[in-house]
């Protein structure tokens, strides 16, 4: 379970920076002041009753969000301006990745990982928002969700088994504090299509979609080895997608949900996803 911190610090830091537990560590990033936003970095080791500074984050800011998940710690979102910023940190390397941005920009938001996925919901800035977002980390890309039930800001939140569980937070930009508590369940990820392709009654090879956050991902693969693996194929393709299989070159065409496919002079429909 991911633990955040807002608040004052004797470290003279910024404020309001968001503070977050990594493998025992405490990490403290970013935040506002005299001089503007910080895009600063720092390391709190309790055993050692020591602080160290870190590398800058890529984008300076305050009233952002944090959550570690696995061997890296993603920050998200804050403001001014508001950003949409999604930027990871590896604390053993003390070096920042630019991931995929959020759909939408937004502050003070409830962040939770769940399993392989980070669920982000609410926030301020321009408008008090409701919508919960999905970033999946193995595929570096978002999704929409159910939105909160109740829209707010400066939320508390925190993983517990399948789900988030957002607390209190102001009901109207600036304050309107409220005790309510939401548990959101993120949907499941859809189950891969798999066809067949034979030969004389025998199978030759196999075509698996994927579908993460939005896009979908290819695999073709024959009895005992794989062809190619999690090609992506744009949903955004407005005709067709190719991609290579060792020298073979296949096209996955898209009409609606409906896909074919077309290989070394042979086509045929693959099938239907829904949703």
């Amino acid at each position: 379970m991911s633990r955040t911190i807002v608040g004052t610090s004797s470290r003279r830091c910024p404020l309001p920076w968001i503070t977050v537990e990594h493998s025992g560590v405490l990490y403290l990033f970013g935040g506002t002041g005299p001089l503007g936003n910080s895009a600063t970095t720092f390391v709190y080791d309790p055993t050692a009753d020591r602080w160290t500074r870190g590398s800058d984050m890529p984008t300076a800011r305050n009233h952002l969000v944090a959550v570690d998940l696995g061997s890296f710690i993603y920050v998200l979102g804050g403001r001014p301006p508001i950003t949409a910023a999604n930027e990871r940190y590896d604390p053993a390397r003390d070096e920042w990745s630019t991931m995929a941005p959020m759909p939408t920009a937004r502050s003070a938001m409830a962040v939770a990982a769940v399993d392989h996925r980070l669920i982000v919901s609410g926030g301020e800035a321009p408008v008090l928002h409701s919508v919960t977002e999905i970033y999946d980390v193995d595929t570096n890309s978002w999704a929409c969700a159910a939105p909160m039930a109740i829209p707010r800001h400066a939320v508390g939140a925190a993983s517990l088994g399948d789900r988030m569980l957002a607390a209190a937070g102001g009901t109207a930009q600036g304050f309107a504090p409220t005790a309510a508590v939401d548990s959101f369940i993120p949907p499941a990820p859809l189950p891969p299509v798999v066809f067949s392709a034979k030969l004389g009654g025998s199978e030759v090879a196999q075509l698996t979609i994927e579908r993460f956050g939005g896009r979908f991902f290819a695999t073709v693969s024959r009895p005992s080895r794989t062809l190619c693996e999690n090609v992506l194929v744009s949903i955004d393709a407005p005709i067709a997608a190719s991609f290579l299989c060792g020298t073979t070159r296949v096209t996955l065409r898209r009409q609606g949900n409906a896909f074919s496919w077309e290989a070394s002079g042979f086509s045929g429909p693959l099938c239907r996803l829904s949703g």
